[in-house]
């Protein structure tokens, strides 16, 4: 069966049938035999240059063994695309548990990022980082209603990160009576609307009841 051919092929061969027909019809060659490239461009409608490289490419494809390339052709596109391994999913995953269970924290796409970046090595940008979170199946969604984890704001976390620092310095040294003058505690409400979770991870989860 024939090879279709496309338009631009169509046309070429009926501008060289053109060229031919009018040099029967004056039973002589509309440019001398010996200008090879020049009656090439002619009746193909062409750069005699363009011929010529042509001819070039040709003859370098015949000594390599390979093919013509064609300019603008699309091929299968390389760059920018990340490989993953399991290895490096398995990572991704703790990283958002730990997120949850260690730092108290959302783990957010820029902060997950940052984390990856510097553990893995993750070479993506923020929106790969995000696709391949909805590939593992992790969705951004309301969180459910349990009493599970709760998110402490950022000046609690430093306080007590203040508080137990004072507490190891001075059991390692001279101990002085510790006097409690008032108490801090994490609210119920200090929680979030949204974040990322798979059937594998609640996330954060809403609390039953709020305080006002």
């Amino acid at each position: 069966m024939p090879k279709a051919l496309k338009s631009d092929a169509r046309n070429t061969i009926l501008k060289v049938l053109s060229f031919i027909q009018e040099e029967k019809r004056l039973q002589a060659p509309l440019i001398p035999f010996e200008k090879l490239y020049e009656r090439v461009a002619t009746a193909t409608g062409v750069g005699e240059r363009f011929v010529r490289k042509l001819v070039k490419e040709k003859e370098q494809a015949d000594a390599t063994g390979s093919k013509i390339s064609t300019p603008g052709k699309k091929r299968e596109r390389t760059k920018g695309k990340i490989e993953i391994v399991d290895f490096d999913i398995g990572v991704i995953r703790r990283k958002i548990h730990e997120f949850y269970t260690m730092k108290k924290e959302i783990p957010t796409i820029p902060k997950l990022l940052n984390v990856l970046q510097d553990e893995i090595h993750f070479k993506g940008s923020r929106e790969t980082l995000r696709k391949l979170l909805h590939k593992m199946g992790f969705r951004y969604k309301k969180t459910q209603s349990n009493r599970k984890v709760l998110i402490e704001r950022n000046d609690i976390s430093a306080w007590r990160a203040t508080y137990l620092q004072k507490i190891r310095h001075n059991e390692c040294g001279e101990k002085k009576t510790v006097i409690y003058l008032d108490e801090t505690y994490i609210h119920s409400s200090h929680t979030a609307g949204r974040c990322w979770q798979s059937n594998d991870e609640d996330g954060v989860l809403n609390p039953v009841s709020k305080g006002n």
